[in-house]
C-alpha cells in the first residue's frame, strides 16, 4: 500500500464458479492463512483468526439491510444472480463486519491495481504461473525524483520461526519463585482460542469472539486452569496467560504441551522459569473445543 510497508495479497475468486470477487489478505498473518488454504491445512475454526478484506458479488438476499442501504445511498442498483456487491472485513477475534474508512481505502487500492493487471492481460500480457508461496508484486517506488510502478516476482521460503522476546513485566524475584517450584509428574496442554459464539456489548458495535485460555491435565482430562477474556490473541496476552498459569499451580508441571504458535510466544518465559514447554500436536484441547461446540 503506498506510503506504508503494508503488504496486501490479492486472490481473484471465481475459478470454481461458486464465489466471485476479491479476497485481500493482509500482511504475513493473512498470507500464511492463504497459503494454508491452498494446501488444505486449515482448521475447522480458521475463520476466527482470518485477517482479510473481501469484495464479493452475491445474490440480493445475501445482503444485510446496512449493505443494501449503502448501495442505495450511492445511487447504484444491480440486477441478476451473483451481481450485488458486498464488502466484508475479517479480523482475528472479530465478527465479520462492514469495513471501516481505512479498510475501504485498502479495498479501493486493491481493486484499482487488479483492474490494471486485467488491462495488461487484455493487451496480451500473460499472468505468470507461480507456485504456492510466490507472488507477482506491484508497488510504487521513488526513483529518479518521481514515483514509478515496479513489478517483480517475490517468494517466501519456509522460515524457521524464532521465539518472541518477553513483552511483559516480570521481576527477577517472580522468575526465581516460579523456577523453584517443586516439579510434579504432571503433563498439561495449554492453549488459547476464540469461542465461536460472538458477543455484541453495544448496539451497532462490532461483535467479538471471546478468547478462551485453558490448561488441561492430559492424564485425567481435568481442566486445571481456565479464563475467558474479551481480547485478541496477541503476544502480550499469551505471555500474561502463561505466567498466570504457572502462578496459579501449586506445582510445576513436568511438561507443558503447546501448539507451534504459542511456543513462539512463551519459549523465552519458559526458559526464564525453567519450565519444560514442548511444541507438539495437541489432543486434549481439540476434544475440549469439540465439547464446547456441541453445547447449546
Amino acid at each position: 500500500y503506498p506510503d506504508s510497508q503494508l503488504m496486501m495479497y490479492v486472490s481473484v475468486m471465481g475459478a470454481a464458479d461458486q464465489e466471485y470477487g476479491l479476497a485481500i489478505y493482509i500482511e504475513d498473518a493473512g498470507r500464511k492463512m492463504f497459503e494454508k488454504m491452498q494446501l488444505g491445512e486449515l482448521s475447522p475454526d480458521f475463520y476466527l483468526e482470518l485477517h482479510c478484506l473481501n469484495v464479493s458479488f452475491v445474490n440480493r438476499d445475501e445482503l444485510t439491510k446496512e449493505e443494501y442501504q449503502l448501495i442505495k445511498d450511492q445511487g447504484l442498483s444491480f440486477r441478476g444472480k451473483k451481481n450485488w456487491i458486498q464488502f466484508r472485513s475479517y479480523q482475528p477475534g472479530q465478527f465479520p463486519w462492514i469495513p471501516d474508512g481505512y479498510e475501504a481505502e485498502l479495498i479501493a487500492y486493491a481493486i484499482s491495481e487488479t483492474i490494471e493487471v486485467v488491462k495488461q492481460c487484455q493487451n496480451g500480457w500473460q499472468f505468470p504461473e507461480l507456485p504456492i508461496g510466490a507472488y507477482y508484486l506491484r508497488k510504487l517506488e521513488w526513483l529518479d525524483d518521481e514515483w514509478e510502478q515496479v513489478e517483480q516476482i517475490i517468494s517466501f521460503e519456509e522460515e524457521q520461526d524464532e521465539p518472541y522476546p518477553i513483552a511483559i513485566d516480570v521481576s527477577e524475584f517472580e522468575f526465581k519463585q516460579l523456577s523453584k517450584k517443586k516439579v510434579e509428574h504432571v503433563e498439561l496442554e495449554f492453549d488459547l482460542f476464540y469461542l465461536p459464539k460472538a458477543i455484541q456489548e453495544e448496539r451497532d458495535e462490532r461483535p467479538y469472539y471471546p478468547l478462551m485460555i485453558v490448561a488441561i491435565d492430559i492424564q485425567s482430562g481435568m481442566i486445571v486452569h481456565q479464563q475467558i477474556l474479551p481480547m485478541m490473541k496477541e503476544v502480550f496476552i499469551v505471555q500474561v496467560a502463561f505466567i498466570e498459569l504457572l502462578k496459579s499451580l501449586p506445582y510445576k508441571p513436568n511438561n507443558i504441551y503447546v501448539c507451534e504458535e504459542v511456543w513462539r510466544y512463551v519459549a523465552e518465559l519458559a526458559q526464564q522459569t525453567k519450565t519444560n514447554v514442548i511444541a507438539a500436536p495437541l489432543e486434549a484441547v481439540p476434544e475440549f473445543k469439540m465439547f464446547l461446540a456441541q453445547m447449546p
